[in-house]
């Protein structure tokens, strides 16, 4: 998991420096500017970064608003058409198999899932050939020795 950790840290911190820089623009320009926009705009890409391994600046590229897609997610709407939305959940879904099958290692959020259900999976398992270890006499001699 510390490689997990390494990678994600190394996301946000590339995000940060584009968050940074662009916090001295304003500083340059002495220009007034709301922090809880630009939050979002960091948080967004952020988890753009880590969680798809797309590489976005909203602070700088004009996007969709947070609040837009917040409210559109609430009222049912769907900004992309059903077939691109089921495309979307299909490459997903092929993406996650192939990670699984370790077919393609990526450095994302997606990866680190894979790899954390993987380690529970072995966690259980280990646990299953501890508890299996005891046998029915095992059982039997330890209230015995006592």
């Amino acid at each position: 998991m510390d490689l997990a950790k390494n990678t994600i840290y190394s996301l946000i911190d590339q995000t940060s420096d584009i968050f940074n820089n662009r916090l001295l623009v304003y500083d340059d320009k002495q220009e007034i500017f709301d922090i809880k926009e630009i939050s979002q705009h960091f948080a967004l890409d952020t988890v753009d970064s880590c969680l798809f391994s797309i590489e976005t600046n909203s602070l700088q590229d004009d996007i969709v608003s947070p609040r837009l897609a917040r409210y559109l997610y609430t009222e049912d709407y769907s900004i992309l058409p059903k077939n691109t939305m089921d495309y979307l959940r299909d490459l997903l879904n092929q993406i996650l198999n192939r990670c699984r099958q370790h077919l393609e290692r990526r450095n994302d959020f997606i990866q680190i899932i894979v790899h954390h259900e993987e380690q529970v999976k072995n966690d259980e398992q280990e646990q299953e050939q501890q508890i299996r270890t005891l046998t029915k006499s095992n059982l039997l001699d330890r209230p015995c020795i006592l």
